[in-house]
């Protein structure tokens, strides 16, 4: 009976979150809030907290997301954050998945 974290809210209320999370950082696709919400529901304001635009958050896979899965959800390789946590594995380019790794080494 207890939520997920990030899930502490009506499912009802999913759009109007989606909704609020869009008017906040209205510089994201709307794919991209929708994603984000269903994936992290309330969490999405920690995850991109005061993100102003695209260039905030680096390339594809944010660099705000990854530093979310490492630090909350104790993600500890590419394959942990694109397979077991996002699914984003099942489109990303091999350059993207290296890009990544790359990024949690120097971490």
């Amino acid at each position: 009976g207890v939520a997920l974290p990030g899930g502490n809210f009506e499912v009802a209320d999913k759009h109007a979150l989606e909704e609020q999370a869009a008017a906040k950082y209205p510089f994201l696709e709307p794919r991209t809030v929708r994603r984000l919400v269903r994936s992290y529901g309330l969490d999405v304001f920690d995850i991109l907290g005061d993100c102003k635009a695209v260039e905030d958050l680096g390339t594809g896979l944010s660099t705000a997301e990854v530093d979310w899965l490492v630090a909350r959800e104790f993600a500890q390789s590419a394959e942990d954050i694109l397979w077991r946590r996002s699914k984003l594995g099942l489109h990303m380019p091999a350059a993207g998945v290296a890009a990544l790794e790359a990024y949690l080494a120097a971490r």
